[in-house]
């Protein structure tokens, strides 16, 4: 369905009942781009669980398959060319993938049979393994006109690829009580920020996705879908500012971890970082997936165990990576749970010491890291007088360390641990400094870590180490307090 929205400017800010109006863009270097003889298409849209072509531009036979299935491309010679079908309800896009494959074809364009454009995932569900095909998909009408031109005698496409884009731009501009006759806005330091992306997955698959969501002011959902993205190397992006939204951004590394980022709002000409799939990983908490809460006497809480920086981080490995949750009310068991998910009923109203126990541990072969974790959260609770949700004050602890792309610090770096409550935590206090613990022996011996002028930890690791394991500790003001440990969060070189 397409739906077109016209907005007429108004003469004035309106003073009776409250607007918004919101255009959204995410503009990123074309991934798939095509021309013709006489024509460029600029509609192509890769899409997901496919194999791109290498980056640059390579000059292709075109060949119409038709339908696309099997039989169509009999008497058809497409080895190392482009093929065009269309895509239609009696084969599969996966069948019309393998029948191109089959078949020899380097690339399969397809023209899509209903109104606009997305993405299909063409690999089989739930793998990280893509097909050893590229995809792109055209609207109807772009599509028809390439099917037109591949039926012309010695018909061939200039394709160009760009499997990473360097850049990505998340825009958003908000009118408030009005609309403005010129609704044009450029884009400059004044009202844009920098975002230095990384993106360092160890799985052995390539595949995975990204977004960043806007949240806008005027309701408490995000707005916006993941999108197939690369999962390791760099990008640049540019970032809107103002006050009528704030930003989320999740990741995924397909067969390892889903990561969801906090809610943030960008300073106009400022630059920042943002690091996926790195260490360390371990429970961690934020503003964005479920906070942990109290409603009348029922406690829910939901804490991945896989999370990196700021990141809410869920497993996606299967089998090799386990955690298990217990809720206590003093020594009494509330509540277990093997998923990421708690839940217990409170003896009664009143104050009473609550106990959160998480561990997590995880095997597999390409990644080391994070084998291991234990957190554990004593905080104080009691029902609000009217029953209502209160979210529970868990402290979370954040860390920050500078590793290459394998995992691995220097020797005598240095790391951040700074402790946070959540948002609009009840029965918070001031959190005080992280008490922070090394072991370079996994786990075996410990040793309590310097922290330098500036506030970061220094390392002092052996010869003979080859990984960091930590142990660290924070309390607030009112007794609420986390004790996290996480064997081997990350290598040294």
């Amino acid at each position: 369905m397409v739906v077109v929205l016209w907005a007429q400017p108004t003469t004035h800010k309106v003073t009776h009942g409250d607007f918004y109006l919101a255009a959204r863009w995410r503009k990123e270097q074309p991934a798939l781009s095509v021309a013709a003889r006489t024509t460029d298409f600029t509609d192509v849209l890769r899409q997901d669980g496919v194999t791109p072509l290498p980056e640059g531009s390579v000059k292709l036979p075109l060949v119409f398959a038709g339908q696309g299935a099997s039989t169509d491309y009999v008497g058809l010679d497409v080895r190392g060319k482009a093929v065009v079908v269309r895509r239609n309800d009696d084969v599969s896009d996966r069948a019309q993938a393998a029948a191109a494959m089959a078949a020899g074809a380097k690339l399969m364009l397809v023209v899509n049979n209903v109104d606009g454009r997305g993405f299909r995932a063409y690999n089989a569900p739930f793998s990280s393994s893509p097909i050893p095909l590229d995809v792109g998909l055209l609207s109807t009408d772009e599509g028809e006109k390439l099917v037109r031109q591949a039926q012309v005698r010695g018909a061939s496409v200039t394709v160009g690829s760009a499997p990473v884009s360097p850049y990505v731009y998340d825009l958003d501009q908000t009118w408030h009580n009005e609309i403005p006759a010129r609704m044009v806005v450029q884009g400059s330091s004044k009202n844009l920020a920098r975002v230095d992306e990384t993106f360092d997955s160890p799985a052995p698959g390539s595949t995975g996705g990204e977004f960043r969501f806007d949240w806008p002011t005027y309701n408490n959902w995000a707005i916006g879908q993941m999108m197939p993205e690369p999962v390791r190397g760099k990008r640049t992006d540019w970032v809107s500012t103002g006050g009528f939204n704030s930003w989320s951004q999740s990741a995924y590394a397909d067969g390892m971890v889903f990561e969801a980022g906090a809610k943030t709002s960008y300073r106009a000409g400022s630059t920042q970082s943002e690091e996926w799939f790195k260490p360390i990983e371990r429970p961690y908490l934020n503003d964005v997936c479920s906070l942990p809460t109290r409603t009348g006497d029922h406690l829910y809480i939901d804490t991945p165990a896989w999370g990196s920086r700021n990141h809410v981080g869920m497993n996606q490995i299967d089998g090799a990576a386990q955690q298990r949750q217990t809720l206590y009310q003093g020594t009494t068991e509330l509540g277990t749970g093997t998923f990421t998910n708690v839940s217990g009923d409170a003896p009664g109203g009143g104050k009473l010491p609550y106990r959160l126990i998480v561990t997590g541990t995880r095997d597999v072969t390409f990644t080391p890291y994070s084998s291991s974790t234990r957190t554990e959260w004593d905080f104080t609770s009691k029902a609000t007088a009217d029953g209502s949700d209160a979210v529970l004050p868990l402290v979370q602890i954040d860390y920050e360390v500078g590793t290459d792309p394998a995992g691995r610090a220097g020797r005598h770096d240095t790391l951040s641990a700074t402790a946070a409550q959540l948002p609009g935590a009840v029965g918070a206090g001031r959190v005080g400094a992280v008490t922070l613990e090394l072991s370079y022996d996994d786990g075996t011996t410990w040793h309590r870590a310097t922290c330098d002028h500036d506030g970061r930890y220094r390392l002092d690791a052996p010869k003979k180490a080859s990984y960091v394991s930590l142990r660290a500790s924070a309390e607030d003001s009112a007794g609420n307090a986390v004790h996290q440990t996480v064997i081997r969060a990350f290598a040294l070189r």
